[in-house]
């Protein structure tokens, strides 16, 4: 038998009289207190939440009348988005923040009376934002060439309005494209982002969350592989015939069975082998000298393609099928290996 051969400013809080700055989402608790001419007054306490709300409790004593307002805000012109006022010996918080990429602000002030002297004061602390539980799943890790999957991410807390966007690098590749870009709901489970794409190339896929008022930025990868497609056409038979259910190329057994297989995307220079199996009491085994389970290597031409001769002279009387494997280079990253579908065949006297 013969073969042939991607700038996200940090965060900093800054006093401001009678207010508290926080850039990004806020998580700080800080009373607002003065000078009398007698003690220090502590008026009220005003807390902001990793969860965004905001609150403001007066702590009087019964000679004062203490009245608390706190005023939270996510937009970027600093107009307030709520405000609430408690009553003494209450507290009042104010809701959700909406989404925002620019400055969040939370005021808080506070007086007490009899006079002589109201109280009022401000505080600040440097804040942080926090996490998004943003995800990135494909529906299959490893697919044929040019498969359709879908890769979809998941921002994972509920921040309505955020904007994710979808990014495309083939596995080697020094530059990416974008995808798709759109909001998500969050942990709802509605609203995620996903896409389905047809690849022949192995692809890195990146999630990316530019962060807003109450999430700092985050990105997350997810790789898909993506299998060469291998084909293969057998010349030299005189007849085809279906035996069960099968079609079956018939070959005389002076004649050369020749195999060409074909790789894509091109793979030049890589190896395809050739698998060759017998049928024998209802089994197939393998029929290659030696015991070997394929031939050698043949190096695929400049079109990716190779061609195997098989002589057949001692063939006769029996059913056979044979396959093209393509082993990828070790330094090839882009496509994982694969194989031909099975192509069956008989020879005769």
């Amino acid at each position: 038998m013969q073969f042939g051969r991607w700038k996200v400013a940090s965060a900093v809080g800054a006093v401001l009289s009678g207010s508290l700055l926080l850039v990004g989402i806020l998580v700080t608790t800080g009373s607002f207190a003065a000078t009398s001419d007698d003690s220090p007054v502590s008026c009220a306490t005003a807390t902001a939440s990793s969860t965004t709300t905001a609150s403001a409790t007066p702590t009087g004593t019964p000679t004062r009348t203490v009245t608390a307002t706190v005023t939270a805000s996510a937009s970027p012109t600093g107009t307030p988005t709520s405000t609430g006022t408690p009553t003494p010996g209450d507290s009042t918080s104010v809701g959700a923040l909406p989404a925002a990429a620019g400055t969040a602000t939370v005021t808080g002030s506070a007086s007490a009376t009899p006079t002589p002297t109201p109280c009022a004061s401000s505080t600040s602390s440097a804040p942080a934002r926090g996490s998004a539980k943003l995800t990135l799943t494909a529906s299959s890790g490893s697919i044929g060439y040019q498969a359709k999957f879908t890769v979809t991410a998941r921002f994972g807390v509920s921040d309505p309005g955020a904007q994710v966007s979808i990014w495309s690098q083939t596995v080697g590749s020094t530059t990416g494209r974008l995808v798709k870009r759109g909001p998500v709901e969050g942990s709802n489970g509605k609203g995620d982002l996903a896409v389905t794409v047809v690849h022949t190339e192995s692809t890195t896929f990146t999630a990316f969350f530019r962060g807003d008022a109450r999430y700092a930025p985050a990105t997350v990868t997810t790789t898909v592989n993506v299998a060469a497609r291998v084909t293969q056409s057998l010349a030299g038979y005189y007849k085809s015939e279906r035996y069960a259910g099968t079609e079956y190329r018939v070959y005389h057994r002076t004649a050369t069975l020749k195999d060409t297989a074909t790789v894509a995307p091109n793979k030049k220079g890589e190896c395809v082998e050739f698998a060759l199996q017998i049928y024998f009491q209802g089994k197939w085994y393998n029929d290659l000298p030696s015991g070997e389970t394929t031939t050698r290597c043949g190096a695929l031409s400049k079109s990716s393609t190779v061609l195997g001769d098989f002589g057949l002279k001692s063939a006769a009387g029996y059913r056979y099928r044979i396959r093209a494997l393509f082993i990828h280079a070790k330094s090839d990253r882009v496509n994982l290996s694969s194989d031909s579908s099975w192509g069956y065949f008989r020879v005769t006297t």
